[in-house]
């Protein structure tokens, strides 16, 4: 996630063991991404804690590896989040290319 009061953030929450949660934070963390506890609300259960992960929205240097890419567009898709939004991530993922 990137800070920005005038957009949503769709995606899917997870309930995972504090191991696969160490496994997921080290993976993160490659990304120098902040890690923040949050009451997030869930269309279909209402509001959740959350762990999220949220980027500065500013150093292009930090880019997603091609898997990484891979592994979040294939779980929107398999998600069915909404269309518009699977377009703008794949534009937003394709943008930030590791060279």
């Amino acid at each position: 996630m990137v800070p920005n009061r005038t957009k949503k953030v769709f995606g899917v929450l997870y309930s995972i063991n504090s191991d696969e949660l160490k496994r997921l934070n080290q993976l993160e963390a490659r990304m120098r991404y902040s890690v923040e506890k949050r009451r997030i609300d869930v269309a279909s259960i209402g509001v959740a804690e959350a762990i999220v992960y949220i980027g500065d929205g500013g150093d292009m240097s930090i880019r997603p590896t091609d898997e990484y890419r891979k592994f979040i567009m294939t779980g929107a898709s398999e998600n069915e989040l909404p269309g518009e939004y699977v377009g703008e991530l794949e534009q937003a993922m394709s943008a930030s290319v590791r060279s």
